[in-house]
């Protein structure tokens, strides 16, 4: 549900985030997002910016603190996490990919972050035949780095979400990086790459 108001502008910081963490424990979606709202109106001060990320992390711990863990071990944590709900779909979402090969190439997942302006996440979608952390390092460098999607948005690998598409034939992977772009895409995602 999207806030159509701003219920907590005359309450500090501090009160959003106990707000907010209340909301979670009642399991109040709306609250709770009015309180994210209102955390992200003001992110521009040092408080607020810290309270809305670990009000983000309290959210996504509530919900899956599994994925969330081996999300968070690669990650850009200068830049705000994707919800666990946004992880969860996603997770849902590839595990319906399915390698039958193997070989030395791999599909991997790249999270961006604010790539069209409008601060939301979004997936770079890539085939290599190195490791996806080395093609990875490569686009931060801005070797091969195509249009520069990764090199200017990307915040980390997504792992758990691609690694059973590696070690895996070219020709497999050319097929499944279309197919995973493709499916990402009709699932709602800002997508990117995918060639």
């Amino acid at each position: 549900m999207i806030p159509i108001s701003r219920p907590y502008i005359t309450w500090s910081v501090k009160e959003i985030f106990r707000e907010g963490n209340k909301a979670l424990e009642e399991n109040d979606t709306f609250r709770f997002e009015n309180c994210v709202a209102e955390l992200k109106e003001r992110r521009g001060t040092g408080p607020a910016k810290e309270q809305l990320k670990n009000l983000l992390i309290l959210e996504a711990e509530l919900y899956d603190t599994e994925i969330t863990t081996r999300f968070r071990e690669n990650m850009d944590l200068e830049k705000p996490w994707p919800s666990a709900a946004w992880l969860l779909k996603l997770e849902k979402l590839t595990d319906k990919i399915k390698a039958r090969t193997r070989g030395d190439h791999s599909v991997y997942l790249v999270c961006l972050w604010n790539c069209h302006g409008k601060e939301k996440h979004g997936i770079y979608v890539g085939m290599t035949g190195r490791s996806p952390k080395y093609r990875y390092q490569q686009h931060k460098r801005g070797k091969k780095a195509g249009r520069g999607w990764v090199r200017r948005y990307g915040t980390g690998l997504l792992w758990p979400m691609f690694i059973h598409m590696t070690n895996i034939d070219h020709d497999e992977a050319k097929q499944l990086e279309g197919d995973v772009f493709s499916l990402l895409k009709k699932g709602g995602f800002q997508v990117k790459g995918g060639h």
